[in-house]
């Protein structure tokens, strides 16, 4: 598959995306990187990498080329390069992601519930892409702040989709 990356062609290609983006999901996700940018400075996983995630706040970020100080990718940013990496993985960019961001850029994944009282994982989205899983996880977690560690018996938790559950009839067993 052979794709026009002219800069004009890949600014009609956004422009596409974001009209087809509801309003109120632009809205949120700039609130997100806003919240990003005032509550962490970005250190990332990877410090040899131009594209990383955020090893404080798990955000995707981008070495600014102006301000030398790392900041989340825009959506745009980050449409733009999961659809280069996955139609032209070989293009020499990609040296400069971190292996866990392309893995979150051009991966599949699957929202699961762990619950604790039968003590299973139950898979309830996916899989998708990470930002749609992540935007579910979102949903469900009332925005992260409920059901999201083992501590609430019932929690949810964003899974790559190829990753299988072991199970285990109960505690000490080998």
């Amino acid at each position: 598959m052979t794709t026009d990356w002219t800069p004009e062609n890949l600014k009609r290609r956004v422009e596409e995306h974001l009209k087809n983006t509801p309003p109120e999901q632009i809205v949120a996700q700039a609130q997100s990187i806003l919240r990003e940018l005032r509550n962490c400075a970005h250190v990332p996983r990877r410090p040899d990498t131009d594209f990383d995630i955020c090893e404080k706040c798990d955000a995707e970020i981008v070495a600014d080329a102006d301000t030398h100080l790392w900041r989340p990718l825009t959506h745009g940013e980050k449409w733009v390069a999961a659809t280069i990496l996955r139609d032209m993985p070989s293009l020499p960019i990609t040296r400069h992601f971190s292996p866990e961001l392309l893995k979150r850029l051009t991966g599949l994944f699957i929202v699961r519930l762990y619950d604790g009282m039968d003590n299973q994982w139950i898979d309830v989205f996916g899989p998708a892409y990470y930002d749609e899983a992540n935007k579910i996880w979102l949903e469900k977690t009332k925005g992260g702040t409920e059901k999201i560690c083992f501590d609430e018996i019932d929690y949810y938790k964003v899974f790559p989709a190829d990753t299988k559950m072991l199970y285990s009839e109960g505690f000490g067993e080998r």
